[in-house]
């Protein structure tokens, strides 16, 4: 039997390849809507594109979380979900640092692991 695969298992499957996908999504938001992504969609691709593969001086943290986030097999919600926490930051460099460990980690940790990196960021 041949099975051809429909419309929701591809959007899963592209949701599924995480920072594959966001390594593609080049040009910025009006870009990918001019490629037909709903206005949310190409505001988050946009933006997990900028911070994962735009200019930073922190390119070593970058790539390492880049790095990371693909040996966990990171999907786009997971990617996102990491970058609710670390816009919680102000410092850059606590910024980085954060989306290294928690790039480092399987998705059920992130959650768990920020919390715990939330608290040890926080000055007493």
């Amino acid at each position: 039997m041949f099975w051809v695969m429909g419309d929701l298992e591809t959007y899963f499957s592209y949701r599924n390849s995480g920072i594959s996908l966001v390594e593609q999504a080049v040009g910025g938001e009006k870009h990918l809507r001019t490629l037909g992504a709903s206005p949310a969609d190409a505001a988050e691709l946009a933006r997990l594109n900028h911070i994962y593969f735009g200019t930073t001086k922190f390119t070593g943290k970058q790539r390492t979380a880049r790095t990371r986030a693909a040996e966990q097999r990171h999907d786009l919600a997971t990617l996102s979900l990491i970058e609710s926490y670390t816009a919680k930051l102000k410092k850059q460099v606590d910024v980085w640092n954060l989306r290294v460990a928690l790039a480092s980690v399987p998705s059920e940790r992130v959650p768990s692991v920020a919390a715990q990196r939330g608290k040890e960021l926080k000055p007493k």
